[in-house]
């Protein structure tokens, strides 16, 4: 996988080459594409529902659901009432899931491999930015070459019944259980929510099945999948790149709380 399907950069200008280069190779325009940015090149493409815990045993991730829906309206969560809504907000503040995050710009994904202390790090640490043609995980899995919107009530009863059943038991809508058992592979989906992280992030999600193999490792995937690794000498130029372009954290976690220290930090 490494060598066939993998470029190096340490220059924005190298990264929108690899990205160009990417998209002519598998024939779709750059804002087709998918991308997610990781600070050390060395893990595998596993969500966190999957990942083992300190101990070595399996994170139950229905508990864990039941857990989080009994404590969401006391901290305002009335408001999200879809189910892929409310897994995609545990997601998005810690909890493990079998989500994984993607984006359809290449530049937050730069973000997100770049996101860390460089004094916290080994000096030789090797972010990488994965880059996935998410139509070919649907058509090597379901034998759909789509992206599934995961929209409760519309469109074609199987397949509203094919993305529910990703959904932890507690979240399923009543009609996914019907005779829709949970597929072992992954799916692409890309929300239509109005959660403003998705849309600063330009997010979009596979999702795991039953199955907790790492998703560069799922038979036939490593045709569908690429890799972007950073030079470990060129990341704090990059991240200033960024910052200069406008890419910085109060903007891609758009929160009260990271405008504050962006406040603060230009301030003091």
């Amino acid at each position: 996988m490494r060598a066939k399907n993998a470029k190096k950069i340490s220059t924005i200008a190298e990264y929108i080459d690899a990205i160009g280069d990417i998209s002519d190779q598998i024939n779709l325009a750059p804002d087709s594409i998918w991308f997610r940015g990781m600070m050390n090149g060395q893990y595998h493409l596993t969500p966190g529902a999957f990942r083992k815990k300190k101990k070595g045993s399996e994170i139950d991730e229905e508990s864990i659901t039941d857990e989080f829906l009994v404590s969401l309206p006391m901290y305002g969560g009335t408001k999200f009432s879809g189910s892929w809504e409310i897994y995609s907000l545990m997601q998005h503040h810690g909890l493990p899931t079998r989500l994984l995050d993607w984006s359809k710009s290449p530049l937050v994904a730069l973000f997100f491999a770049l996101d860390f202390e460089e004094k916290k790090v080994s000096s030789d640490l090797s972010p990488v930015v994965w880059v996935l043609n998410a139509y070919k995980v649907n058509e090597l899995v379901h034998n759909d070459p789509r992206i599934f919107i995961p929209k409760m009530g519309y469109g074609p009863p199987e397949v509203e019944k094919l993305v529910g059943s990703y959904l932890p038991d507690t979240l399923r809508p009543t009609s996914s259980f019907d005779g829709t058992k949970r597929p072992s592979g992954p799916i692409s989906i890309e929300p239509t929510f109005s959660n403003p992280r998705l849309i600063a992030q330009s997010g979009c999600f596979t999702v795991h099945g039953s199955d907790s193999i790492p998703l560069n490792q799922v038979p036939g995937m490593d045709a569908h999948l690429y890799r972007i690794d950073i030079k470990p000498v060129a990341t704090p130029k990059l991240r200033d790149d960024l910052e200069r372009l406008g890419y910085r954290a109060d903007l891609i976690y758009p929160d009260l709380d990271h405008l504050c220290r962006r406040i603060v930090s230009i301030r003091s």
